[in-house]
């Protein structure tokens, strides 16, 4: 699941919000990212690039397999949001990491109903 995802299923308490409160998380995130630490740094940052980033909600988001008996992550495919789904990058890296005799754990956003695939 992807860090909007996450934000989206966030409750909002506002009462008149403007802008859904999904989109001011990753613009706090994103200025935080951006070393802007406080409310006047990160109002500024917002001010600088909100027009930008709101107009261009095409986030790109990393999609890992991380190996728990070595500690690692042993592979990395990028997903642009818009372009592709998650699931199809996930099935493409199991594909291409070719698994016998491994314990897969994905969370629910992984999976389909009925979708006829096990690996054995």
């Amino acid at each position: 699941m992807s860090l909007i995802s996450h934000f989206q299923q966030i409750r909002d308490y506002r009462t008149q919000p403007i802008y859904p409160l999904w989109v001011i998380l990753v613009l706090v995130v994103m200025g935080t990212m951006s070393g802007c630490y406080g409310y006047r740094p990160l109002a500024a940052f917002v001010q600088r690039h909100q027009a930008v980033l709101l107009q261009h909600q095409d986030f790109v988001s990393l999609v890992s397999a991380f190996s728990v008996e070595r500690g690692e992550v042993v592979a990395v495919s990028s997903l642009r949001n818009g372009h592709t789904s998650e699931l199809r990058v996930v099935e493409t890296l199991l594909t291409q990491l070719d698994l016998t005799d491994t314990c897969i754990s994905l969370d629910a956003l992984h999976t389909k109903k009925n979708s006829g695939h096990h690996r054995g």
